[in-house]
């Protein structure tokens, strides 16, 4: 009975160690994909840039505080989509949804705020949502 007892001792704390690493991780990690990108025009108009090509766009966060983005945009005339190279950067965690991000190359950290939505799988940066894949 004793051995019993000490067995499911040890199997409930194995179980609870692995779901509290889970929840520990930080909402950002992950690939994102780009779900809908606006931009304010001249005159103040909202305007939907969102299509075949934009939506391509990926970002991959790590759990080692690395990132990677590829940017897609077009369609060009041939109605292919171009991509920009994919960058690198290093981001941290700031507390109250406030991340600093550091391109790789550059010397001063952006500091963005971004609000998690839909259990964290969804998040918008500016105008810009992206989509936890």
């Amino acid at each position: 009975m004793k051995k019993i007892l000490i067995l499911s001792v040890i199997l409930v704390s194995l179980f609870s160690c692995s779901d509290d690493d889970e929840t520990n991780l930080d909402p950002i990690i992950g690939t994102w994909k780009l779900e809908k990108q606006q931009i304010e025009d001249f005159d103040g108009t909202i305007v939907d840039e969102t299509n075949e090509c934009t939506i391509q766009s990926t970002l991959i966060f790590k759990s080692d505080n690395t990132s990677s983005v590829q940017l897609f945009g077009g369609p060009d005339q041939d109605g292919n989509c171009a991509s920009d190279p994919v960058s690198k950067a290093d981001w941290v965690n700031k507390g109250g949804n406030k991340y600093e991000i550091l391109e790789e190359g550059e010397t001063t950290p952006d500091v963005l705020e971004i609000n998690f939505e839909e259990n964290n799988t969804k998040f918008t940066i500016g105008s810009i949502t992206w989509r936890k894949q």
